[in-house]
């Protein structure tokens, strides 16, 4: 039986999966952030922080970790 969908290791990685995420999440390590702050901070254009921030969404720690947006 193969339960290799159920791995919450391979649901983490496909998570994080892109360019930005990662980046988005090391700044947020140290706490919260406006939008503005992550995205002069990180590097990352408003849509593109903007796409990523909405897939986090699925993650409540980390959608209240972002302030202002």
């Amino acid at each position: 039986m193969d339960k290799m969908h159920d791995c919450p290791v391979l649901a983490t990685i496909k998570a994080m999966g892109g360019k930005w995420k990662p980046r988005i999440l090391w700044r947020l390590r140290e706490g919260p952030a406006t939008f503005g702050d992550l995205r002069r901070i990180v590097g990352v254009s408003e849509k593109v922080l903007h796409e990523n921030l909405r897939a986090a969404k699925r993650w409540p720690d980390l959608a209240h970790a972002v302030k202002g947006r």
